[in-house]
């Protein structure tokens, strides 16, 4: 699966469900040959300045000994399950069920300067409330290597889609109040801007200014989505 393909699908949902922005980022990496390979030919299809090819055969390397046992090729819940047993955080839908301390750990640590790993599973199960109706599960490996956070995300044949690289992990934690619901959200994203934020990114979503909102090229190269999580959804009534 193309990391373009994964971001329009994502922001489809987002668009229908008023939830966050999801999206991928500004470097693509394509892994070809056997994943059984010790070594793989990395094909840039975008480089960017700080994610360098050095960082790409070193993320695609740690993905296999992070990853390693994960039943590529089974079904999306199929991997969920199995990635229950491991150190990660697993997030379904809008909720976070398994693992929420290693990416609290990871943040902390990280903010301390120290380097480490952590392991995210997205796996997305269809709603009635959106047209989306593919079940699917993404891997994400971060690294921080005390300046810099590196990701490489793998579908669910264990084939990495992009090798990205960015300055700055953002935790925003807050409340959002739309037209026809509240809630609370606590959110993570990898960013080149600093004070890119939950309400920044949903403003943009809603707004007609090409000052305030973001194209998909611009939103690539600005963010990227890690994970997100809301709750004390209350409905309001519109009058």
């Amino acid at each position: 699966m193309k990391k373009t393909t994964r971001y329009l699908s994502l922001l489809l949902v987002l668009l229908l469900c008023g939830t966050m922005l999801f999206t991928s980022c500004n470097v693509g990496e394509t892994v070809e040959g056997k994943r059984e390979e010790e070594s793989s030919t990395i094909k840039l299809e975008y480089q960017d300045p700080t994610a360098t090819e050095d960082v790409a055969a070193f993320m695609l390397e740690q993905a296999k000994i992070q990853f390693k046992g994960v039943p590529w090729g089974s079904t999306p819940a199929q991997i969920a399950e199995y990635m229950k047993t491991q150190d990660c955080l697993i997030e379904e839908g809008t909720s976070f069920i398994h693992g929420r301390e290693q990416i609290e750990d990871f943040y902390e640590n990280s903010q301390k300067g120290k380097p480490g790993f952590v392991k995210i599973v997205d796996h997305y199960i269809p709603s009635k409330i959106t047209s989306i109706d593919k079940e699917w599960v993404h891997l994400q490996l971060i690294f921080f290597d005390g300046e810099l956070y590196h990701t490489v995300t793998l579908n669910s044949n264990g084939e990495a889609d992009t090798v990205e690289t960015f300055p700055y992990l953002i935790h925003d934690v807050g409340h959002q109040d739309m037209l026809s619901f509240s809630r609370d959200y606590n959110h993570y994203l990898l960013s080149n801007d600093k004070t890119m934020t939950h309400d920044r990114i949903m403003r943009a979503l809603v707004s007609s200014s090409s000052s305030t909102s973001f194209s998909p090229a611009e939103a690539r190269s600005t963010f990227c989505f890690v994970c997100s999580e809301y709750t004390n959804y209350v409905e309001i009534e519109v009058p």
